[in-house]
């Protein structure tokens, strides 16, 4: 009798280890999937704003730019997804970061990035421009400390700033109440995304405005959401998802200035990429074996994937433009580029300094 009572106890603090262990990687594997499956739709978004944004160098008419326009809008979630996955996963309570990594591992990877990266693709423009290498490596340096070399690599700026202020933001999440996290988001909802989206409405320019950046919403929005995200029923997500998607087509049919409602600081754009976001950490997820490989590869695709379009599009001038059906052959081209970039990037990642320091 004392044997078994000994041993029930046992087995029920087993059964509770595993069940915890299980919700432990479901939680891991959502954010595995949410980041896969953003990096694949800014892929999407670059195969298709790269011809929606130079309508006139790849000779669109208007069905084809309100198509592209449109595609590449729907895709504007991904950037504040990535945003929210930094301040869901780093942002935790339990996470213990001391100050000096913010800067020694998190901002060394995002600068380090832009050197390995930032200074061949200003180079490449430059030469693709000027046609001259004349001044050649003090062109590209400016370019990379400006921000005028290849567009997608604002991200990096954005990140690196980001992480230079974590210290302050994990203080603030660590320590304020659940009122005081409430109220601050709700701030900055009103004066980083509505003030601004009424002002672009009514074509006045509102004085009052946040004087923080709109990324800190998101990081700060991606940890809150994490934490209460069983307070959202999924049908109601899903409804608002596919309302988004509706207003952004709508918007790019009816008027020609559809970007003044589809900007990364717009209360469309922040409502639907926390949406996004709820519908996949909401999820139970099976962690599978390859999981984890496949996440570490997205960083290199982001970093490479606009090399694989602009070879395409500027070298080759093969384009979806090209083609009759290019709604579907757009797809065709996505489905390519994602594949692509994904390879390249398991490549980048045999070379050991960018795996341990970059990748």
């Amino acid at each position: 009798m004392k044997l078994k009572e000994i041993q029930l106890p046992s087995k029920q603090a087993s059964k509770q280890a595993s069940k915890q262990a299980s919700k432990q990687a479901s939680k891991q594997a959502s954010i595995s999937y949410l980041r896969i499956f953003a990096t694949m739709c800014v892929v999407v978004l670059h195969t298709c704003s790269t011809l929606g944004e130079n309508s006139k160098v790849f000779s669109l008419n208007h069905r084809q730019l309100i198509f592209f326009n449109t595609s590449y809008q729907i895709m504007y979630w991904c950037v504040p997804v990535f945003l929210m996955i930094t301040g869901g996963v780093l942002l935790k309570k339990e996470k213990c970061i001391y100050t000096i990594e913010w800067i020694t591992k998190y901002a060394r990877r995002t600068v380090l990035a832009l050197i390995i990266f930032g200074i061949p693709y200003a180079g490449l423009k430059i030469i693709m421009q000027d046609g001259s290498s004349r001044s050649l490596l003090d062109k590209t340096v400016f370019a990379v400390l400006t921000d005028t070399g290849f567009g997608h690599l604002w991200y990096l700026y954005v990140l690196t700033s980001i992480y230079l202020i974590m210290p302050i933001l994990k203080n603030f999440t660590d320590k304020a109440t659940e009122e005081e996290i409430k109220f601050f988001l709700a701030m900055l909802f009103l004066l980083d995304f509505c003030i601004p989206q009424i002002s672009k409405v009514l074509g006045i320019n509102i004085a009052i405005k946040s004087q923080l950046l709109y990324p800190i919403f998101y990081v700060l929005l991606g940890q809150w959401l994490l934490q209460h995200k069983n307070s959202f029923d999924v049908k109601v997500l899903v409804s608002i998802a596919c309302l988004c998607i509706v207003f952004i087509g709508t918007v790019n049919i009816v008027t020609c200035n559809s970007q003044s409602w589809t900007q990364y600081d717009s209360p469309l754009i922040a409502i639907f990429s926390g949406t996004i976001f709820l519908l996949f950490v909401k999820r139970e997820w099976k962690h599978t074996v390859w999981l984890w490989s496949v996440d570490r590869l997205c960083f290199g695709v982001y970093l490479i994937h606009p090399l694989v379009i602009q070879f395409s599009y500027r070298f080759l001038k093969i384009t979806p433009v090209n083609f009759k059906l290019f709604p579907i052959i757009t797809v065709v081209f996505a489905l390519v580029f994602i594949t692509l970039s994904f390879v390249a990037s398991w490549i980048m990642r045999q070379i050991k300094f960018l795996q341990k320091y970059v990748l």
